[in-house]
């Protein structure tokens, strides 16, 4: 399991656009701390999908402790219902995905 970095952060237009390439099976990302007044908006994923991986989207209060942000599952991705201070996206299982995560973070009005 590795841990990858953050590929790009971009801001425009009340939006912070977060980007994380290449993470495979059991890999997660760095974890991303929107500035005050931002809220996740949405999570894209590019990629080749596997055998039965799971695409998450984890939160933590703590930056120590991961969960996942929600337990319902559409189309194998797990949909981000509850806040977090924290972010991070995961495959958690799964064979064969190699996935780019993008995260929108709107700008409170």
């Amino acid at each position: 399991m590795a841990t990858l970095p953050i590929a790009s952060q971009v801001r425009s237009h009340g939006r912070i656009l977060v980007t994380w390439t290449g993470i495979t099976n059991d890999d997660d990302g760095s974890p991303f701390e929107p500035p005050v007044g931002y809220d996740l908006d949405s999570m894209q994923t590019i990629g080749t999908i596997g055998t039965t991986p799971v695409l998450a989207l984890q939160g933590s209060n703590d930056g120590t402790n991961w969960g996942l942000l929600d337990t319902q599952v559409q189309l194998g991705f797990l949909i981000p219902s509850a806040q977090a201070v924290t972010f991070r996206p995961a495959i958690v299982g799964g064979t064969g995905s190699t996935v780019t995560f993008i995260a929108s973070f709107m700008q409170e009005n």
